[in-house]
Formats: C-alpha cells, structure tokens, sequence
C-alpha cells in the first residue's frame, strides 16, 4: 500500500465501542432492485454484496419505513415481519466480506411516489404541489393519482416516529451492525426541518426549535429502541444535507444547530450529503476567515464530538486519498467509484490503484459487473454521472 492511502485503512472505534477494520464506506445507492413488494432480491444483494469487500462499512439503500415513505420503484422495505428474512440475507451478504452492515432507513415525504404508496398517501409537514420525480417508471399515473401532498396530522407524525423505531428493531433483529437515519437529499425529515417546506404552527413546525422536533423525535426513538435491545454496540448514524437552494431553506448556521443537537443523543456518527466532497459553502465568500468547503466548516464545528462521514465525486484513487487526507471526516463513503469498480478498496490495499478503472465496461453487460438491469439501464442515460467505454 502506497503511504498516502495509509490513513483510510486505519480502524476505528465508536463511542459504543464498535470497530471498524478501516475509514472506507459504501456510500448509499439506490438500486432499484427490490421486489414490488419492498422485499430483498437477488439482484439487490449481488449488487451491494460485490461491492463490500475491503470496506469498514456497508451503508445500504435508503429503506422505507412506512407505507406512506416509498420514493423510488424497486425500493426495500423494513415495515413487516415479511421483509426480515430478505434483510437478514442482505445483512449477512455484507458481513461475509468483513464489513460493517448500516441499514439507512428512510422516508420520502412528498418526494414518495403515488403509484408506490396507498391511495391520497404522499404526506409532508405542509401542503405541496407535487413535481414529476426524474425516476418514476409510471409519471402518468403518479399524475392521476395525486397532485398535492397531504398534510401530515399530529398522530401520523408520531406514527410515523414509531414506524423508524419498528424498522430499527427490525434492524437489531436481522442482524444488522447498525441504522443510519436518513435525514438528507430532500426527504421527510429534512422537509420538517426547512423553513421552505415546514410551514406548520404546532409544536412540529414554527421556529428552528420547532422544526427540528421531528428529526429529533425520530433520532431519539431509534436510540431508545437499540438502548432496549440491549445491543451496546449497535451503530446508529444521521445523515443530512448541509444547505438549499431557496432563500429561507436550511443553511450552514441551521445545520450547526442541529448539529449541536444530535451529538447530545447516543449517536456514533454523522453524514454529510454532497454531491461533490470539496463543494464551497454559500457563506465562503462572505466569511473568508472560514474554510471554504462545506465538509470543513461542519467539521471544525463538530471539533471531535462525533466522527463525520464525508462523500462527493471519490472517484478515481488520488480523490479517495485527497479526501482521507483532508482532516474534514474520519470516514470516506465512495458510490460511483464502487459501482465501477467493486473491488476497489481491495486494490488499492495492495498497491494496485493502477488497474482501477475509469468507467464501466458496456460490452460487458450488467450481470458480469454486478449491476440490476434497471440501474445498468438508469447508468446509461445519466451518462456521463457513471461512464461507460466501448459503447457505439
């Protein structure tokens, strides 16, 4: 192994005392590969067990909670007792490879589907005309079926609560090393806490305070759910995106404050959302006597308190090494420079970087590179968000 990968193979231990054999993550994908019934398949297990190998940790697909929660077709489950036996096998195909198994666990709000979830079931914290989704595989119908959110009511929220601490357990009891709650990418619980979607008066909407009642209520029963299974070492993390677009949506000082909060619950770790690991914050030119980068800002604000998982772009091996030589996160998630290459931690552990490539293999086909048909099929037509070589 070459020296400046050193740093991302060192273990490293939580604050509940689970271990980690090294700094490297698979990032979250989603696969569109489950059962129409949000069970396991094969092809989803494939997928994500390939590209386990040499990792720290495994960090799954979003997983819906909720009937109401599901965004994407192909989506997985953890809602009944129906779903433990796909999500045991999920967990188990993950830990043969040494690694960690995270189950993210999910709600879409008014980015959940129509055509996925039960009649007039897209909810969200205040009304909301509903946008086409770029992935649904049924537009027109999601257009017939529903055009505007329906407002959540008190008891559907703590219903909903309840439903992330059922999942958890369903979690502890398929033999998952831990949960990571998706806070994140637009979806429920970050809608509860922007300012730009939550527009309620009650105790669940209102003042920053307010709004983050419900990602709080969520983290705090997931915490007490794997405080009452009696798994010390069970790993629970939050994932969030740090700002948005519109004028009166999250920003940086907004994601400090809910920073400040969450690392007050028997959390082991933090996620930050980025779509590229060094993306400048909105205040960087406003505030130079702050780090530039997003990742760097929220990490000195969290000065240690809890270890941050950093993602964006890590593709190649010199941008896995940049980042795991940064200072801004402990761990480094890689997605699409694990979709293509699947062994990639492997290689670069034994100083063979060099033969990491550079874009998948069309020729090839997906089931030789561990890819369900539908998202070989999505990669095609996001070119060049995944390239492909030797394509006519």
């Amino acid at each position: 192994m070459k020296p400046q990968f050193e740093a991302l193979f060192q273990p490293l231990t939580f604050n509940n005392g689970a271990t980690l054999p090294n700094r490297l993550v698979l990032a979250p994908m989603t696969h569109w590969a489950s059962h129409a019934d949000g069970t396991a398949s094969e092809a989803e297990i494939d997928f994500v067990a390939s590209r386990s190998k040499g990792l720290g940790m495994v960090i799954t697909a979003a997983t819906t909670v909720h009937p109401t929660g599901r965004a994407f077709d192909g989506e997985p489950n953890a809602i009944r007792a129906e779903d433990l036996p796909g999500l045991r096998r999920l967990a188990q195909s993950i830990q043969a490879k040494g690694a960690k198994a995270v189950l993210q666990i999910h709600h879409g709000g008014f980015r959940a589907l129509p055509h996925l979830v039960p009649a007039n079931g897209v909810v969200a914290p205040s009304a909301f005309t509903l946008i086409p989704p770029s992935f649904s595989f049924d537009i027109e119908a999601d257009k017939r079926l529903q055009s505007e959110a329906r407002v959540l009511t008190d008891a559907e929220i703590r219903e909903i609560v309840a439903a992330y601490a059922q999942a958890t357990q369903y979690a502890v009891d398929a033999g998952f090393d831990g949960v990571e709650i998706h806070g994140a990418n637009g979806y429920l619980l970050q809608q509860f806490y922007s300012a730009a979607s939550n527009l309620r008066d009650d105790e669940w909407g209102g003042s920053r305070e307010k709004r983050m009642a419900f990602p709080l209520a969520v983290a705090r029963a997931v915490a007490d759910t794997v405080a009452a299974s009696g798994r010390q070492d069970f790993i629970v993390g939050y994932r969030f995106s740090p700002e948005e677009a519109p004028a009166n949506g999250i920003k940086m000082a907004d994601t400090l404050a809910l920073i400040d909060e969450l690392v007050k619950l028997p959390l082991q770790y933090l996620h930050v959302s980025l779509g590229d690991f060094n993306e400048p914050a909105e205040n960087a030119a406003a505030h130079p006597e702050l780090p530039p980068q997003r990742i760097a800002q929220i990490h000195r604000h969290l000065a240690g308190r809890l270890p941050l998982v950093g993602v964006g772009g890590l593709v190649s091996a010199q941008s896995i090494a940049d980042a795991g030589n940064s200072g801004h996160a402990e761990l480094i998630a890689v997605g699409r420079g694990a979709i293509i290459n699947p062994d990639f931690a492997l290689k670069i552990a034994a100083g063979r970087e060099n033969e990491l490539a550079d874009s998948l293999d069309g020729p090839l086909g997906a089931q030789a590179q561990h890819i369900p048909d539908v998202l070989w099929g999505l990669l095609l037509n996001m070119q060049p968000w995944v390239p492909f070589r030797g394509l006519k």
